[in-house]
């Protein structure tokens, strides 16, 4: 959401309702301003349930009903503890509200009660695919045996492919997708308590998504699989920010003389390696070791750990300057979709090593491209990972199909963030009662509720 962010507030005043224990992101612009709530929800066995959905666990649809019920009970703990950042916000008077298809159920009770009491648009963005049960109450569901569903199986080998006509592909997206109707659709509004408390009825999918103005999407996969387009949903998610130079020690690393490239390894900030079986990380650093002829920079979060001087092992890297490093040969990656869409913009090969939530359809997207390989986190071996690495080193097809792909992910006829705003601006012009207008620019407010 932050490029789209970043984009709005070049016209308009843009604010964030912000809920973290941690510190506000770094300033994102002039136009950007923020609520904050800092939330103290007890998270007791979160980690235990992250490590065994991480590393011993395949994602179902099922699995993400508990995320939607966290949100209520989110909502729970601001109305109880900071009902004044509640009113502030629908005291206040917005052109429109952008709100996070999962991520918060607060957002999803904000945005009702402006668009009752003040006739407020709201625009559903969606941060990666969308689920089921929001794809079909837009009418804009695929066909369930077409493509990889959001939760897929996770590919076995390089070679395994999605393919539409092997009936255990068919029939696991059929029930995968059915879930998500049953437990999402149906069976998670049934456990929200707070979201009534507010809106004084209970809470509808139907409802929801057909007063919702519409949706924007930062999915990238319609470019293999096909996806249906309508009015009321703009995919705005082909697009590469500029990287900045490399410097300091990274810089030092990579360019030493005697590399033949760097590998690059970064499974993101929620993959939690400390809690990883000892076998899973003997595995990888045992391949690494062996691929002493290349630089490896791994952001890492486990344990400490002795390796060969060629092993750069770092809690923080500046991953885009990495990726567009003419050194960077190849990126290890959990295959999350920002992942995956900087490794695209960088033209860089990734190995796609999913864990959980839709990173095993990431994982398909890059196998079906032909850009990349995976390896499955059941199947690891020091053979595996170090054949794995060399296939995709070795093999100049992988970087030559990448390219292609790079170009394709670019071609489209209006900038995809340009169009996002172009449509968010319409709008507000059309449907906000509060719009200021500006001898320069228009500037409206908008309220953006990750």
């Amino acid at each position: 959401m932050i490029p789209l962010v970043k984009s709005l507030s070049q016209n308009n005043n843009v604010t964030f309702f912000y809920i973290a224990k941690r510190d506000l992101p770094p300033n994102l612009g002039p136009n950007i301003s923020y609520i904050q709530t800092n939330i103290n929800v007890r998270d007791e066995g979160r980690r235990d349930f992250l490590t065994l959905l991480q590393f011993r666990k395949t994602m179902h649809s099922f699995d993400i009903n508990p995320v939607f019920i966290a949100g209520d009970i989110i909502l729970g703990h601001i109305i109880e503890y900071h009902m004044e950042k509640i009113l502030e916000v629908l005291n206040q008077e917005w052109d429109l509200v952008i709100l996070d298809e999962l991520f918060g159920m607060h957002a999803h009770t904000f945005a009702i009660i402006l668009n009752r009491l003040k006739k407020v648009p709201y625009i559903v963005f969606s941060t990666t695919l969308m689920v089921e049960t929001t794809s079909s109450n837009m009418a804009l569901s695929r066909p369930w045996t077409s493509k990889p569903c959001m939760f897929s199986p996770i590919p076995e080998h390089p070679q395994d492919w999605f393919d539409p006509q092997t009936f255990y592909y068919r029939t696991y997206n059929f029930f995968q997708n059915l879930m998500d109707i049953i437990w999402v659709g149906h069976f998670s509004p049934l456990s929200f308590t707070n979201m009534p408390r507010m809106l004084g009825h209970s809470f509808n999918w139907m409802d929801f998504y057909q007063k919702s103005s519409f949706s924007l999407s930062d999915t990238i996969d319609s470019i293999i699989y096909p996806m249906p387009e309508g009015s009321d949903r703009k995919t705005i998610g082909r697009h590469c920010d500029q990287a900045k130079k490399l410097e300091g020690e990274f810089l030092k690393f990579v360019e030493d003389p005697n590399s033949k490239g760097t590998i690059y390894i970064a499974f993101g900030s929620l993959i939690l390696l400390d809690m990883a079986p000892e076998n899973f990380l003997k595995s990888i650093f045992d391949a690494l070791e062996e691929l002493d002829e290349y630089r490896i920079i791994f952001s890492y979060n486990g344990p400490p750990r002795k390796t060969k001087t060629h092993i750069f092992l770092t809690k923080w890297a500046p991953q885009k300057e990495i990726l567009n490093h003419p050194t960077t040969r190849v990126y290890l990656t959990h295959g999350g979709l920002k992942s995956i869409k900087e490794s695209i913009c960088a033209k860089t090969p990734p190995i796609v090593m999913p864990f959980f939530a839709e990173q095993a359809h990431n994982a398909h997207f890059i196998l079906d491209s032909g850009v990349g390989s995976i390896l499955n986190k059941y199947k690891i071996s020091k053979e595996l990972v170090l054949n794995t690495f060399q296939e995709v080193l070795e093999n100049p097809s992988y970087k030559k199909n990448m390219e292609r792909l790079h170009a394709i992910y670019l071609d489209t006829i209006i900038p995809p963030l340009d169009e996002g705003r172009f449509y968010v601006e319409k709008e507000t012009l059309m449907m906000a009662p509060f719009l200021v207008i500006n001898k320069k620019f228009q500037k409206g407010k908008v309220h953006l509720l990750p």
